[in-house]
């Protein structure tokens, strides 16, 4: 049985304290594909990057949503933005594009569960209830999808 190639992505729009964030989320993700991350600084299959580069995958990164991580707020927003099939928890800045927003931002909140860092309700068991959660808060946002 052959093993899939590694993925190899590039995250030159990481800034700062979001890089190891932004390359757990898409570690996370591309390990749910059955293949292995391996971060590079060249050439690359995917890349997180503000500009459109000229090849690879392109994911956009948005620092307004990678500056959220640095506040205090609990949630991005009070709806999700669905674009061509995406969820997205900001709105997405290149709509044209394969990937029209930075789901590396929305996948690290979700994974993360950021919610549960930033709201301080707890119920009897020290757990946030989900009334308080942000499937509670963010319309558009269900537990029941992927």
């Amino acid at each position: 049985m052959r093993v899939a190639d590694p993925i190899r992505a590039a995250l030159p729009g990481a800034r700062g304290p979001f890089r190891p964030r932004a390359e757990w989320a898409l570690s996370v993700i591309v390990e749910a594909l059955g293949r292995e991350l391996i971060v590079v600084d060249g050439a690359a299959d995917i890349v997180y990057a503000t500009e459109a580069p000229e090849s690879g995958l392109w994911i956009p990164a948005q620092p307004g949503a990678q500056d959220f991580f640095r506040g205090e707020q609990a949630f991005p927003g009070t709806s999700v933005h669905r674009h061509r099939g995406l969820t997205l928890l900001w709105e997405p800045v290149q709509p044209a594009a394969a990937i029209p927003g930075d789901i590396l931002a929305s996948a690290f909140y979700l994974l993360a569960r950021w919610d549960e860092l930033r709201v301080p309700e707890r119920d009897r068991f020290d757990r946030l209830p989900l009334s308080a959660s942000a499937f509670a808060n963010i319309a558009g946002l269900h537990l029941e999808d992927p």
